[in-house]
């Protein structure tokens, strides 16, 4: 399964998405540990910012890539059922689950106990002065 042209283009892709998100992060924060207090990026150690954030980023990838040997199947995208169909064959799928949806029963409030004194305006029983 690892030596089909699916696999590798899938390991490569995780391996590359891999690579990016852990680079750019551990760039930014090397190039922000190194300053002090204000990043100036022409005497910002470009050098050894890259160095730390490439180190990391290729051991996130060279990780990646051991990952997706544990679950090539998954990586090639070609998992297979238990009766050893294809996933992505239409023939697989026999039946939907019910999905019908069934209305939420209705809770009626209590009425109140003057129907008519909700109806009534109030009135002001404050004397006016």
């Amino acid at each position: 399964m690892i030596w089909t042209a699916a696999f590798w283009k899938g390991a490569g892709e995780r391996a590359l998405k891999t690579f990016l998100q852990t680079f750019i992060p551990a760039l930014l924060l090397a190039l922000g540990a190194s300053s002090t207090g204000t990043l100036n990026v022409w005497t910002a150690p470009w050098v050894a910012s890259l160095q730390v954030a490439l180190g990391l980023g290729l051991g996130a990838a060279f990780l990646s890539l051991c990952t997706s040997l544990g679950n090539a199947s998954f990586t090639a995208g070609t998992i297979t059922s238990t009766a050893g169909a294809s996933a992505a064959d239409p023939a697989v799928i026999t039946s939907l689950p019910d999905a019908s949806i069934t209305a939420a029963p209705v809770v009626e409030a209590d009425p109140p106990a003057n129907p008519d004194a909700t109806l009534t305006p109030a009135t002001d029983t404050t004397a006016a002065s």
